[in-house]
């Protein structure tokens, strides 16, 4: 058995791994210097190109990445088609909603408001019929009771001063009325807006159950379908493209590579 730092592991791994740390120097035995890599290491090492190898490195990654863009890029007229109907779906469902950033908050708050507003215009309509109200209104009441006072009048001088106050209370109460059907008035409740608030939260709940969490992730994804759908509309130019700038980094490559083979020789 095999352990490597108290782990157990194959023979393979166990050799990949010694090989960097011991080296066995018998009579016509020297490990490193058999092993291919570790040849052109040294080589590498002893010669003053270290920035070719580099440049190198690079422009092999730029022609791998290049490689796998295009693999990705193509596939059957089929696959393509379907995939665009699927992209320009999941963004049309964004892009109809169009939700922005701070949007989602201020509705919200609108509607909190009309909850708000319902329960004002309710007070507005109590105190009108507690004013104005057919029966046993406060006004009607105390109109009445003014009428009467004013009948004992012609008995009792003495309650001038008691109608004087009833007519002052149903003035501040007139004014009172008034100022309830004008606050009713410039605060009515709106119910295109309230609909309208209400059904743009829902979409934006829907949004955030299919594409994330938070409107912030569903713009987001907004943005990934776009750039992935104008990608594969525009796939076959963007092919081309990608294999005219391969084509020249595999020039470079060759006679980079040539350059460094001499230099190795």
């Amino acid at each position: 058995k095999n352990f490597l730092n108290g782990s157990l592991v194959n023979l393979q791994l166990l050799k990949t791994v010694m090989s960097q740390v011991v080296n066995i120097c018998g009579q016509h035995e020297h490990q490193i210097l058999v092993n291919p890599e570790e040849q052109l290491k040294l080589i590498d090492n002893f010669g003053s190109y270290q920035d070719k190898l580099i440049e190198l490195k690079d422009l092999f990654n730029k022609i791998k990445s290049i490689k796998k863009q295009v693999d990705e890029l193509v596939m059957d007229a089929d696959t393509k088609e379907q995939r665009i109907d699927y992209l320009t779906y999941q963004l049309k469902e964004i892009t109809d909603v169009n939700p922005q950033l701070s949007e989602e908050e201020e509705l919200q708050n609108q509607e909190q408001k009309i909850i708000g507003m319902k329960d004002l215009i309710s007070l507005c309509n109590y105190a009108e019929n507690c004013f104005y109200g057919d029966e046993q209104s406060v006004i009607g009441s105390l109109e009445d009771l003014l009428k009467k006072i004013k009948q004992g009048l012609k008995h009792d001088p003495h309650l001038q001063e008691m109608m004087e106050k009833v007519e002052g209370t149903i003035s501040d109460l007139e004014d009172a009325g008034k100022y309830f059907k004008d606050y009713f008035k410039s605060n009515s409740l709106d119910s295109d807006n309230l609909d309208y608030v209400i059904n743009r939260l829902e979409s934006f709940k829907k949004l955030k159950r299919k594409y994330g969490g938070s409107i912030e992730l569903v713009i987001q994804k907004g943005e990934e379908l776009q750039k992935e759908l104008t990608l594969l509309q525009t796939s076959d130019k963007t092919i081309a493209d990608l294999e005219k700038q391969k084509k020249q980094y595999l020039t470079q490559y060759h006679k980079l590579a040539d350059e460094i083979s001499k230099l190795r020789k």
